[in-house]
């Protein structure tokens, strides 16, 4: 995919694709940053008005209130027990791990929030 976004190929589109879909991904996918979709000066808020997000609450996403469009069933009979016991942290925790907030150029700030490889 990548080479095909940097020659100019173009991409295969599956047929289930529709109009808005290949839309976005064509706009995103622009090779040239200056021109990508969300760079200019409306930040993301040019994506988030995008129709292929009409129908998308982002308020409900960032408070983690979001239905998801698919659930998985929770089939655990073929995943490892050592993974099962893992302790998933914050999961199940409604509060987002820090606040998210738009700034003066409608870009998403994450503040209150650390991140450690080595943790």
């Amino acid at each position: 995919m990548y080479q095909r976004i940097i020659s100019e190929e173009g991409l295969n589109w599956a047929s289930e694709a529709d109009e808005t879909t290949r839309d976005l991904v064509t706009r995103l996918l622009n090779k040239n940053p200056a021109h990508r979709f969300g760079s200019g000066p409306e930040g993301i808020a040019e994506i988030m008005k995008h129709d292929w997000f009409k129908d998308t609450n982002f308020e409900n996403l960032q408070l983690k209130r979001a239905i998801p469009p698919y659930q998985p069933v929770e089939d655990v009979d073929y995943i490892d027990s050592m993974f099962l016991d893992k302790d998933i942290g914050r999961a199940n925790d409604p509060s987002p791990p820090g606040s998210m907030e738009f700034n003066e150029n409608n870009f998403l700030e994450v503040t209150d929030f650390e991140y450690s490889m080595y943790d």
